[in-house]
């Protein structure tokens, strides 16, 4: 079951042939419901405790966050079948052959920066699991299991995503349950709680920007599925698998939040503090979570740097980025929940007006992509309307301690990833149309 791939279509960034292709798109289901069945979620609910927002307006929050990141993974993720690409490969039709290097190499960043996060925290579990201080240890364990299903490939990865779906699935039951018995469903409110513009703002830019984040990584899943795969089949499975796994993941760190009021420097211990007596089941919780997250964003981390053409064979790469992993996650551990917030932020930050760019011209021009080579070197239009989105959000961008923007010091919170949004879909959606009108050719093929 856990043989090496042999297609190298499988592992390549050519397209997927109709003939290589076949799964369900169900299987979508399965794979991020497993890989937002993890600790990053749980931590963003931990997190979410610390702004006294009480029950109601932070699960209110949670399900605003979530449901926004959701639609825009779920939208992604209907590009994969069409191309038999991955998401970055992708992204050269929109930016240009040479435009589209530059949101690679971003891509790179940003799954080294989840699997740092996630090594961190799973190691942190595994080092309470098995009594041991020499934190080194745990943190190589998870990143030699985590490259051990990389180079068995993505069938395996497959394979494992579904059965931590199943196991992740009955521990996350096993803990909601204890957590409402011990807290209470509404987390033992015992007075009204004022509403915080801030606090809720804050809260929604976290959950969004957790499930967001997958929206690079989108189709390298999806391009398995043959081509006439039904778009509302990926939209659906896709949302509800990562939807409902990443709600529940932050409800339960919340739960536990309340519980401990925990300010360790391990992020794990908190979940052990409330379990008590059960604290193993949540520890093994939090590192299979962190294997099953960490296995998506190293692969994709591999598909990234090469979609920006470097050259170099897939394991090579995967072995590497380990190594730097590695050493980031062992001197990132005392300085974790700072460094996880500023990170959640700066992923908004470049990440949602790419998106922006990226769907527009999907739905602009998707009649009439070709299979082909990508004849523009780089898409100003679509560079112009990223970098215009991003420059028009900055008054808005509210980082304490690093950048207030002039709005966002009136408003007391960062909404600057909406408005990068907005701005670079409108904008580039205004000089695409432009373009094709007066040349009265699509895209390039």
């Amino acid at each position: 079951m856990f043989a090496p791939d042999n297609e190298k279509a499988v592992e390549d960034l050519d397209v997927i042939p109709e003939s290589s292709r076949g799964k369900k798109p169900s299987s979508l289901f399965w794979l991020w419901f497993a890989s937002n069945l993890t600790i990053g979620d749980f931590l963003i609910g931990l997190i979410a405790q610390s702004y006294s927002l009480g029950y109601v307006y932070t699960v209110i929050a949670l399900v605003t966050g979530t449901v926004l990141g959701g639609v825009l993974l779920a939208l992604m993720s209907i590009m994969g079948p069409l191309f038999g690409m991955s998401q970055m490969r992708i992204g050269r039709y929109t930016f240009g052959r040479k435009g589209g290097v530059a949101m690679s190499i971003l891509q790179w960043g940003n799954t080294l920066g989840w699997f740092t996060f996630n090594s961190i925290i799973a190691a942190s579990a595994l080092a309470l699991a098995i009594g041991t201080r020499a934190y080194a240890l745990p943190v190589a364990i998870t990143v030699i299991l985590v490259l051990g299903l990389i180079l068995l490939g993505h069938r395996t990865i497959t394979v494992f995503e579904r059965i931590m779906s199943l196991v992740l699935g009955v521990l996350f039951v096993i803990i909601l349950i204890y957590s409402i018995d011990k807290v209470g469903p509404f987390g033992n409110i015992s007075g009204p709680i004022a509403f915080s513009a801030v606090s809720f703002g804050t809260i929604v830019a976290f959950s969004f920007s957790y499930i967001m984040s997958w929206g690079p990584y989108a189709s390298d899943y999806s391009k398995h599925l043959v081509s006439r795969t039904s778009r509302r089949s990926i939209f659906i499975y896709v949302l509800l698998g990562g939807g409902l796994a990443s709600f529940f993941s932050e409800l339960v760190g919340f739960y536990v939040g309340i519980a401990t009021n925990s300010t360790s420097p391990n992020p794990a211990e908190p979940l052990a503090a409330f379990l008590g007596k059960y604290a193993l089941i949540g520890l093994y919780f939090l590192f299979l979570g962190g294997l099953a997250a960490n296995a998506i964003n190293l692969y994709s981390n591999t598909m990234s740097i090469r979609a920006a053409g470097v050259k170099v064979d897939r394991k090579i790469l995967a072995l590497v980025v380990s190594a730097i992993a590695f050493a980031l996650a062992y001197i990132g551990y005392n300085s974790f929940y700072v460094s996880y917030e500023a990170f959640l932020f700066i992923l908004d930050y470049w990440i949602t007006p790419w998106l922006a760019v990226m769907l527009v011209d999907f739905f602009m021009r998707s009649g009439s992509y070709g299979k082909g080579g990508f004849r523009e070197i780089v898409n100003y239009r679509a560079i112009f309307a990223y970098v215009f989105g991003i420059a028009v959000s900055v008054p808005f961008m509210y980082q304490p301690g690093y950048f207030i923007g002039p709005v966002a010091g009136v408003l007391g919170f960062d909404i600057s990833y909406f408005i990068s949004f907005l701005v670079a879909a409108f904008s580039y959606y205004l000089l695409q149309r432009e373009h094709d009108n007066k040349s009265g050719n699509a895209l390039p093929s």
